[in-house]
């Protein structure tokens, strides 16, 4: 009873977490802090995070480094929580194969970090949807998997603020 009364809690102050997140953003409160830091070390450090979770669920999880990209500019706050939320979509969502982070540099200036899975996927229908506040490709009673379908409104926001995008590909049953 212990652990399921500790998961609890801990699932209510993350929801209370992301819901104060949407708040500051959506009130423009939310400032952001540039400054020079290394991606490739972010990534690595958000991968570490999530190497042990990964492994329990028979999941490799493998990243891929742009040779070129060494330090970029912008909130390394913002751009952690966009890496760490995105990878921890794909490990929930995923139950083998490999998530695999890769960086690139498109037009020498803009960096793109691409997070795939081998997960449930999400049908073309239901993808406009998962950047809205409090919604998920699965809803209703019968969902499988938890969660407050605030994640990935958050990352989009935040990839708005930092003058990036967020967008999704997936195919049913392969994940992306």
């Amino acid at each position: 009873m212990v652990k399921v009364i500790n998961q609890s809690g801990n699932r209510l102050l993350n929801t209370l977490n992301l819901i104060l997140n949407l708040s500051r953003v959506e009130a423009n409160s939310r400032n952001i802090k540039l400054s020079r830091f290394n991606l490739n070390q972010l990534i690595a450090h958000s991968v570490t995070l999530f190497q042990s979770v990964a492994s329990q669920k028979g999941l490799e999880l493998i990243v891929n480094y742009s040779p070129s990209l060494v330090d970029i500019e912008s909130d390394n706050n913002l751009v952690e929580h966009i890496v760490n939320e995105l990878i921890n979509n794909a490990v929930k969502y995923s139950n083998s194969g490999i998530v695999l982070v890769s960086t690139k540099i498109e037009n020498d200036s803009f960096v793109i970090i691409v997070v795939q899975d081998n997960g449930i996927g999400i049908p073309k229908e239901l993808q406009g949807i998962i950047f809205d506040a409090f919604r998920q490709a699965s809803e209703g009673w019968d969902r499988t998997f938890e969660g407050s379908g605030l994640g990935l409104t958050i990352c989009k926001k935040y990839a708005t603020l930092l003058g990036g995008k967020i967008a999704v590909e997936s195919e049913m049953e392969k994940g992306k």
